[in-house]
């Protein structure tokens, strides 16, 4: 069975909300979830977070710092074989990135396209 990845309901909305604890100013970033089960209430209804994740860290680098964020183990290596084992088959991205190219398609403003990019960077995981 494969594992449960975090599902994005709302990209826009969550993107707001990182942009929101990313230009958090108060002394203690009170806006940053503390623990997971604060991130699955800050964000219920734009993702939901897989109870397998019990432990959150919320990192923010300066200018002169670049974190390289590596995905699990265990997820990459599911995916790799999934994708693998049918290398023809579907491998679906988040509907924002269609509505941004597609000529006929219902189109997303600048700051929407930005914000559901912020989302999708933030919590993607291996599909």
């Amino acid at each position: 069975m494969a594992m449960e990845r975090v599902l994005i309901l709302n990209y826009v909305a969550l993107g707001k909300k990182v942009a929101e604890w990313a230009t958090d100013e108060t002394a203690n970033k009170e806006s940053w979830p503390k623990d997971a089960n604060d991130l699955r209430k800050q964000v219920m209804d734009m993702a939901m977070i897989p109870e397998r994740i019990n432990e959150i860290q919320v990192i923010q680098p300066d200018m002169h710092q670049y974190i390289l964020r590596l995905p699990p183990k265990a997820l990459l290596e599911e995916s790799i074989a999934i994708n693998t084992a049918d290398p023809g088959g579907a491998y679906t991205v988040a509907n924002f990135y269609y509505d941004r190219v597609h000529p006929q398609g219902p189109g997303i403003s600048n700051i929407d396209y930005l914000y559901s990019r912020v989302g999708d960077y933030t919590f993607a995981g291996c599909k």
